[in-house]
């Protein structure tokens, strides 16, 4: 299956990046530059865009879920990942719901497990890549009234979606919906060193009152990544349906129907073994019914394009990791296209930091006013308070020292600000002198 499709358009662009969180109604939190470390569970309901992401041995990435009133998915873009062992990111559950007294819901038709009409039978799983296994009697005879979600998901056509619910038990008790189904999470960096778990797993419910619901599919999970290395385990399996004991009376004894395994997409220059060995896309068990599993999902390793390089930030310059020209593969202001200014940052990538005599305008020079780097005039230089201003004398002048103050060359909105800062103090100390003659008299 390795050459069954490529991953490169998801790289090939800002909009493939990013844009695909609009389309698909998900915020980006960008952190560009910065690090981050999880050492503890944490839930994301954005996007997120770093220079570099470690997941300790502690740590948990929870994508906010569909029911928690998420969108189910996340895109993960950096320069470099760390997911150490025992660290996880999880979308397990994320996905679409199952609903009470219904069928699973689905992002296709038919996707979810189907909610039975005669009382006392269990849900069926959720269909995915797959379809999702039917509710099945006591001697595992599936009921034709529970069946699981129909297959849909076409990961051919690129497009990430989310695990359907289980179909509900068919019950009079609170409580009946099936599992909910895995969500989506997208990785894209230069080096992923992998250790943990990266999960999108759907869910198992418990019995109800007697009776088995479905079990929700799972769900998406793609890397993109130069070098991809680690002993860590990807699963999107899908959640079971139990086996339920009945009410010991009008109630036979049931078995719910599994979810449908997800997908599991990796393009990269090279992807560890051990990494590969630990895909999980197995279906979701049927109750005690060892041969009405649902079905499984895919997954697909991609290693033979030679020429691949990611490029994280979608700014059409692949990262330095891999043999590119992006220096920072975490931001669209630096490549070898950008103007370097005056900020403390090599944004054009060419191994200085601030470089240039033009940086600045003329009269200015590139320097510090506390922790900023920026541009102050050439009198200034060498002193972060500025040259001093002069109090004058009360209450009828005033003055204010430009060029600090305000970025830019000390005209327009500076100018303005000045000017506008300067009749506010003075006529603060004329309302301060006519309240002292008052109060004289």
């Amino acid at each position: 299956m390795r050459a069954m499709l490529s991953l490169r358009p998801l790289a090939s662009s800002a909009l493939a990046l990013l844009g695909l969180a609009a389309t698909l109604g998900v915020a980006r939190t960008a952190h560009a530059g910065a690090e981050m470390t999880i050492s503890q569970p944490m839930t994301f309901g954005d996007d997120i865009l770093l220079d570099t992401l470690t997941i300790e041995s502690t740590g948990v990435l929870n994508v906010k879920s569909v029911r928690g009133k998420g969108k189910g998915r996340i895109r993960i873009a950096a320069s470099t990942i760390i997911i150490k062992s025992g660290g996880k990111i999880s979308a397990t559950g994320a996905g679409s719901l199952g609903v009470n007294g219904a069928d699973g819901s689905a992002d296709a038709p038919g996707g979810g497990g189907k909610y039975p009409m005669t009382p006392g039978r269990p849900g069926g799983g959720g269909g995915y890549f797959g379809v999702g296994a039917s509710g099945a009697s006591d001697t595992c005879m599936p009921f034709a009234d529970a069946g699981g979600g129909v297959a849909f998901a076409m990961p051919t056509f690129l497009l990430p979606i989310l695990g359907s619910g289980g179909g509900a038990a068919n019950v009079a008790a609170p409580g009946t919906a099936g599992g909910d189904g895995g969500g989506i999470i997208e990785i894209e960096a230069a080096n992923i060193q992998f250790d943990g778990t990266i999960e999108a797993r759907g869910t198992s419910p418990a019995v109800v009152s007697g009776v088995a619901r479905g079990g929700g599919s799972g769900g998406f999970v793609a890397i993109l990544a130069t070098h991809l290395t680690g002993a860590g385990t990807i699963t999107v399996g899908g959640g079971d349906g139990t086996a339920a004991p009945g009410n010991g009376g009008s109630i036979p004894a049931t078995n719910g129907g599994g979810g449908a395994g997800g997908v599991i997409l990796v393009k990269a220059l090279d992807v560890a073994m051990e990494i590969q060995k630990n895909f999980d896309v197995k279906g979701g068990a049927t109750g005690a019914c060892t041969l009405l599993a649902a079905a499984d999902g895919m997954a697909n390793v991609d290693v033979s394009d030679a020429t691949f390089c990611v490029d994280a930030d979608g700014d059409k310059h692949p990262s330095t990791a891999c043999g590119g020209d992006d220096c920072d593969d975490s931001r669209v202001d630096i490549n070898p296209e950008i103007k370097e200014i005056c900020n403390g940052i090599d944004d054009n990538c060419v191994g200085g930091i601030d470089e240039g005599v033009s940086i600045c305008p003329a009269g200015q020079t590139c320097g510090q006013i506390g922790t900023k780097t920026t541009c102050i005039d050439t009198s200034d230089a060498g002193s972060d308070a500025g040259a001093e201003v002069d109090a004058g004398a009360p209450p009828d002048h005033i003055a204010f020292e430009s060029g600090c103050a305000f970025e830019g060359d000390g005209g327009g909105w500076g100018a303005l600000a000045t000017a506008a800062f300067g009749a506010l103090a003075l006529g603060a100390r004329r309302r301060r002198t006519a309240r002292s003659t008052r109060i004289g008299r």
